[in-house]
């Protein structure tokens, strides 16, 4: 009777989660989502050659590609495997939290967090590698957990093939099982066999590193409040600042309660604190020693872990009943309203692109001097000719150049093309990637061709976008 009860209980979360994650699935897809469709519609060959030069492996864009190809490229189709692997990530949260023997109430807490967490509903519901990549370290630490090292082995080895910081997580799962299982010897075979597969990754990563070796487009790490933010998105990845504070207040409560509650002769929760913190800690200091590379979604993997942990400590605490009124409760508040932003940040198609669905005319052509709004927009409206401002930067701010030569980008500079059409549509786009060479460039153009701002695109804390109207004097009437 009970077991079938926890099963009417997992369904019912399964059916929520679902349920979450299917809303908007359709949404327009922003430029990292539309950089994907591009990658997964090209030949195999090509996609290769195109991940050879960007800073991710191509085993999720090898994943896609045969679905892409098989059922078209459109939102639900390429967002379909992360829609899956966040379900599945619920499903193996439970079972961890099972094999580690961590009590009911922790169990199923940390099984609804995963279920209702904001973040986890975002990358659910994206088309890139996150929620695969989540679940896939989340069943390696579960084989490792049950001992069933060669399992392990090739979990680990395929979070190396979705991301190249799986390595932080590979790294960090094996001392886990060492002061988990507290067996050395029995780790040296399984890790010789880590080490064979790994061998087969690191060239492959060893390039990119090289790639991105003068710098990304990521700020870098300016004070420790970063740290907390981070794992802040973990949990309630909250649009703009809309709920930041208060997601702030109820995220350092629970990291002091934590803290100040932890109990290492437990080895199940010495297991769930590596594999929170040691992955933040390694990649915190890869972004101060090397460069920056810590944003939130980096450190989704680690998410589940900290949901176990927090749950683990809540529920079993002697203070559990005060720490119930401080973190509980705020946390249920703000998790109940996680469908208000799941989807932040996903505009409908309408919201971005339908002006120029109403004004545009026959012979009219598109220029982008960002390579992200050319991307999306390539995804979108293929019918209309559009051209890129040639790249003269590599990965400190866009695509590198081999990247964009197996794409097949169209670049040309604007002078040499500018009298090919009547009107021309500038996009204006100001976001991380923006390089001052970039807005000098355009507003060049604004200033020499009398251009005219006819829509705002979109506007918030990272992106601005707008549509300028082109109208050179080169002797050609419209229509």
């Amino acid at each position: 009777m009970i077991r079938l009860r926890a099963n009417y209980v997992i369904m019912g979360l399964l059916v929520l989660a679902a349920s979450m994650r299917v809303w908007r699935i359709d949404a327009a897809l922003w430029y990292d989502e539309a950089f994907t469709a591009w990658l997964v519609t090209l030949p195999f060959s090509d996609m290769i050659n195109a991940s050879l030069g960007d800073v991710h492996p191509p085993g999720y864009y090898m994943l896609l590609w045969p679905l892409a190809h098989a059922l078209g490229p459109d939102e639900v189709v390429l967002r379909l495997p992360s829609l899956l692997a966040g379900i599945g990530l619920i499903i193996v949260v439970y079972s961890l939290a099972q094999a580690m023997n961590l009590s009911k109430p922790a169990t199923w807490l940390a099984t609804g967090i995963t279920a209702l967490s904001p973040f986890q509903v975002y990358y659910s519901q994206e088309a890139r590698s996150y929620a695969i990549f989540s679940l896939v370290v989340c069943l390696a630490a579960l084989a490792v957990v049950k001992q069933q090292y060669k399992w392990a082995i090739v979990t680990s080895v395929l979070a190396g093939l979705l991301h190249n910081l799986a390595i932080v997580y590979v790294a960090s799962l094996w001392v886990a099982a060492l002061i988990y299982h507290q067996q050395p010897r029995r780790l040296i075979k399984p890790l010789t066999g880590l080490a064979a597969g790994y061998g087969l990754i690191v060239p492959w990563l060893l390039y990119q590193t090289n790639q991105v070796t003068g710098n990304y487009w990521i700020p870098p790490l300016t004070s420790a409040g970063r740290l907390v933010a981070t794992l802040d998105d973990l949990i309630w990845f909250t649009p703009n600042s809309t709920f930041v504070f208060a997601s702030g207040l109820v995220t350092s409560l629970i990291l002091v309660v934590m803290l100040y509650d932890l109990r290492f002769e437990i080895f199940g929760l010495r297991f769930l604190v590596v594999m929170t913190l040691l992955p933040l800690l390694l990649v915190t200091l890869a972004s101060v020693i090397w460069q920056p590379v810590l944003i939130s979604r980096v450190m989704a993997p680690a998410a589940p872990f900290l949901y176990l942990w927090t749950a683990e400590t809540v529920t079993r605490s002697t203070h559990r009943v005060k720490l119930f009124a401080i973190v509980g409760i705020p946390t249920l508040l703000l998790i109940s309203l996680a469908p208000l932003w799941g989807p932040a940040g996903r505009a409908p198609l309408d919201e971005q692109m339908i002006d120029l669905y109403d004004m545009y005319q026959p012979g009219d052509r598109l220029y982008h001097a960002n390579v992200g709004s050319y991307v999306v927009w390539h995804y979108y409206r293929p019918d209309i000719p559009q051209y890129l401002w040639p790249q003269d930067t590599n990965l400190d701010a866009t695509l590198s150049s081999s990247t964009r030569t197996a794409m097949d980008m169209n670049e040309i500079d604007f002078s040499n093309i500018v009298c090919a059409a009547p009107r021309w549509w500038l996009i204006q786009f100001d976001n991380p990637t923006t390089t001052p060479s970039e807005m000098g460039y355009i507003n060049n153009l604004i200033d020499k061709y009398n251009g005219r701002k006819i829509a705002v695109l979109r506007e918030d804390v990272t992106t601005a976008g707008y549509l300028i109207l082109l109208a050179p004097d080169c002797g050609i009437t419209d229509g």
